[in-house]
């Protein structure tokens, strides 16, 4: 059990390591699958693997069901690498900025006066 938590995280480690030197492969998230496989096929040889991959497909699902599977991580990556590329770090200040101030003011500001049959809400602007 030791070994396959050691290697299930060294896995990514050092795959994120080879990033940091420019080298993108995208297999570090597959370091627990990775793991199962080395162990099983070194304790249980060819037929425990042939049971892990039974385990893993159900033959009686059809091969489409496995494509949305197969497909979405490399779909929410190609999605990242291009709002990546759409959007800068300045115009994240800007949104953050924005976010952080209008959370502010709502959460400081609004306050309800009494008035006569109905309320009046009042929104001020601090002077800090």
């Amino acid at each position: 059990m030791l070994l396959f938590f050691l290697i299930a995280f060294a896995w990514p480690w050092f795959f994120w390591l080879l990033q940091m030197w420019g080298l993108n492969l995208y297999v570090a998230p597959f370091g627990p699958f990775i793991a199962a496989f080395l162990l099983t096929s070194r304790n249980e040889g060819k037929v425990g693997v042939k049971e892990l991959f039974k385990k893993g497909f159900d033959p009686r699902i059809g091969g489409l069901y496995y494509v949305p599977v197969f497909l979405f991580m490399p779909a929410i990556a190609g999605f990242s690498l291009f709002l990546g590329s759409i959007i800068t770090m300045t115009s994240l200040s800007i949104l953050f900025t924005w976010i952080y101030n209008t959370h502010r003011q709502q959460r400081l500001c609004h306050f309800t006066i009494p008035h006569d049959d109905e309320s009046v809400n009042v929104c001020c602007v601090p002077s800090l």
